[in-house]
């Protein structure tokens, strides 16, 4: 009985301690997809936050390496904790090398996770890369100058790949389309009845509202021409309120 038992926990001590979600993988069929139609374009995947994009990314890097074996790839990012995390991620792929300044690493290999403020001066020495992944991708700026536009171009002819949580942007809409760096979101899992799917097979957590202590003095807030107009005739005062009970 003891052997037994003992054999059990060795075996589920083999077993995977996450399992790949099917949205999960139908982000990445999507990309290939796109990719196979369009070989030339760069797709953009949109995942809420917390239903795992890394482990998308992760992914994404597998099915490279699977159909492109000498492949190189250099996942990009702005902030040291997504770098740090992104690498850890591609550990169970093989070698990861880090080019950041700001985590005491210069290196390059087949494999890089890359700070864009590191490496955005030095991109020549990515010109031989074919696939750029760039996680939180709506941090890309419109501008021409910015440091991405300048890594990209300087990268030269390669596959851009972009995840996010937030497809659109006030005051650009959609980050795809002629003055992005994207063509296409082949999925978006972001909004709608997509999001609620997650939500009620509990990969990710439901939305829950709370009310504030403080709540805002509308009394001397004249509205004029509709909803287009507001006049403030005085300074908007703050009124503090009792916190009100939340219902999950």
């Amino acid at each position: 009985m003891t052997s037994n038992l003992k054999a059990a926990k060795v075996m589920n001590l083999t077993k995977p301690i996450f399992e790949d979600r099917p949205y999960q993988i139908e982000s990445v069929d999507a990309v290939f997809t796109y990719l196979k139609k369009c070989p030339d374009k760069h797709p953009l995947v949109a995942l809420p936050t917390g239903s795992g994009k890394t482990a998308v990314m992760n992914l994404i890097v597998k099915r490279i390496r699977s159909r492109f074996p000498n492949a190189k790839i250099v996942i990009v990012s702005h902030e040291q904790e997504i770098l740090k995390q992104n690498a850890k991620a591609m550990e169970s792929i093989g070698k990861v090398s880090i080019n950041s300044s700001g985590l005491g690493r210069r290196e390059i290999g087949h494999l890089t996770v890359a700070g864009i403020q590191s490496v955005f001066r030095n991109a020549e020495e990515f010109e031989e890369f074919d696939w750029v992944i760039i996680d939180e991708a709506h941090t890309i700026p419109t501008s021409d100058s910015s440091m991405y536009r300048k890594f990209f171009k300087g990268v030269g002819k390669h596959t851009r790949i972009g995840l996010t949580a937030t497809p659109y942007r006030l005051g650009q809409g959609y980050i795809i389309g002629d003055s992005h760096m994207f063509d296409k979101i082949v999925i978006d899992l972001t909004y709608g009845a997509r999001f609620t799917r997650l939500v009620k097979d509990g990969y990710i957590s439901p939305l829950i509202a709370h009310a504030t202590e403080i709540k805002l003095d509308t009394e001397d807030i004249h509205i004029q021409g509709g909803l287009s107009l507001i006049h403030i005739s005085e300074p908007t005062r703050l009124r503090r309120k009792s916190r009100m009970p939340s219902s999950a």
